[in-house]
């Protein structure tokens, strides 16, 4: 099954994607900026369940990074924008992530755990989102199995360690048809993201 979770959107649709705060997205800048990166993440040398972790504020490039996933069948590990120091390396370290991409917001955290985290193959900055703005948008056509892995979240901790929760594209797809439906959404309303997008909340 290609591309289970988003379609491929047309380079011409020009209606309106994602609104933020100085940003509007169309679709086809959206297919242009997933098919982005997704060739980043496989430059990188992941592969279809290989995890990438990525710490980030709520943001239009957390959306290309769960759509980059579901291109590509690597496995997104969204970190908790609470996380501590302890709990980073630690959900680093369980879930074997090959890679880390976290904002400026986090540099201080990530910097002070620096030693504990070399085991990342993939320790990036802000710097690598800014190089994927310039690169190309080439398309993919990458088989995915809609009862693959697609998410790993970890959960609160709250009676001991955090585990990892792992979702498959079918369940993330499943999730968001059945709020579409029981909403009545359509295309033209909007979804106000108010929740953190490290959680499940903010699509179901």
């Amino acid at each position: 099954m290609n591309s289970t979770l988003f379609s491929k959107f047309s380079a011409a649709d020009e209606s309106v994607a994602l609104l933020g705060d100085t940003e509007r997205i169309s679709y086809g800048e959206l297919n242009a900026h997933v098919n982005r990166f997704a060739a980043a993440l496989l430059g990188l040398g992941l592969k279809a369940g290989d995890l990438f972790a990525f710490l980030l504020p709520n943001c239009a490039e957390v959306i290309y990074i769960y759509m980059a996933c579901a291109r590509t069948g690597i496995v997104g590990l969204p970190l908790s924008q609470r996380i501590s120091g302890a709990e980073l390396v630690f959900q680093a370290k369980d879930s074997g992530a090959k890679a880390l991409l976290y904002a400026r917001d986090f540099a201080k955290l990530v910097a002070e755990r620096r030693e504990a985290l070399n085991h990342l193959p993939h320790l990036l900055d802000e710097d690598f989102i800014h190089k994927i703005a310039l690169s190309d948008a080439p398309a993919l056509d990458i088989q995915v199995n809609a009862l693959d892995p697609f998410c790993v979240m970890y959960t609160g901790g709250t009676t001991g360690k955090s585990k990892a929760a792992v979702q498959s594209h079918q369940s993330w797809m499943c999730a968001l048809e059945t709020s579409v439906e029981q909403w009545g959404l359509s295309p033209s309303d909007r979804h106000l993201i108010v929740l953190p997008m490290s959680h499940a909340a903010w699509y179901t």
